[in-house]
């Protein structure tokens, strides 16, 4: 007799898998999921046993994080093989995230659990972020783009492939503010979202143009036109190209003065007679009109 429990023992230990107990496996085998909300989703629950027949495993049933049994053949349940139950999301969203269990029955009468967190979060998106914008010269700056997801994403700047780094800018979660703007606040910039417990990665690239404000290099400061003549006044400016010029007239009584824009020079020419009064380039630059019997 202790003969052959000696060797019942040894035969045990040799095929040591025809010893493990049933059980039920969840696929993904992980006991924390991420998966992004609003994409389809699927989770398998199987039951394994060594020598098991087919149906050793029943009464399968999901539970959501509620405690809610999930009824097979609603959507989202289906049975795959006599000893399978697939748990499908087709568009879930955050609010279920949660623990999943899935229970059955092994031999009608051993009770089997297992179970997974799941959580649904939001996938990165780029919100007022334009691919092209220009800052001025001088001026503070400001260049947009404000990742957001759920969980909240890490962010990181880089320009021209190097991490921002300056005292003039300040990384804030809208975006980078500058200071004082300068020529070399020109490039590439790159913002990167990770979120470490997704794995989840994205990028953003912004070109940003730095422009220099327009100066007024040609007017005159005084010029006297003769009534009923034609005249021309020639306004010209440097600065980034290309330049937007206008002329506005600050006297209300001059309303038959036409404006005319032509490239880089901007043409004012009298359709009546002068009443006095003055024309303004874009940057201040003022010019009076005198009459003359001449």
């Amino acid at each position: 007799m202790f003969l052959n429990l000696s060797i019942s023992l040894s035969v045990c230990q040799i095929l040591l898998v025809k010893c493990e107990e049933p059980r039920l496996v969840i696929s993904p085998p992980l006991s924390s999921l991420y998966a992004p909300a609003g994409k389809p989703f699927g989770l398998m629950c199987k039951g394994e046993a060594q020598d098991a027949e087919d149906g050793a495993f029943t009464n399968m049933e999901w539970i959501n994080p509620r405690g809610e049994i999930i009824q097979e053949g609603t959507p989202g349940v289906k049975e795959y093989g006599l000893d399978s139950l697939k748990l499908s999301f087709v568009e879930p969203k955050a609010d279920d995230s949660g623990t999943y269990k899935c229970t059955a029955l092994y031999g009608n009468t051993k009770t089997l659990e297992v179970n997974t967190n799941i959580t649904f979060y939001d996938d990165i998106k780029f919100e007022n972020c334009e691919p092209i914008q220009n800052l001025i010269v001088g001026k503070k700056g400001f260049i947009s783009c404000r990742p957001v997801g759920n969980p909240q994403p890490n962010i990181n700047w880089e320009k021209n492939k190097q991490r921002v780094r300056s005292e003039r800018v300040a990384v804030t979660p809208a975006g980078i503010e500058i200071s004082s703007v300068t020529k070399e606040d020109e490039g590439l910039y790159t913002v990167e979202a990770f979120v470490p417990t997704t794995g989840t990665n994205k990028y953003k690239n912004i070109t940003v143009n730095v422009l220099t404000p327009p100066r007024i290099i040609e007017l005159p400061e005084e010029f006297v036109a003769i009534q009923g003549e034609e005249y021309t006044i020639t306004c010209g400016a440097d600065g980034s190209q290309p330049l937007a010029y206008s002329w506005f007239d600050p006297c209300p009584i001059c309303s038959a003065w036409r404006i005319l824009t032509r490239e880089k020079q901007h043409l004012a020419e009298m359709e009546s007679e002068p009443r006095g009064g003055g024309l303004g380039c874009p940057s201040g630059g003022l010019l009076d009109f005198y009459r003359s019997d001449r």
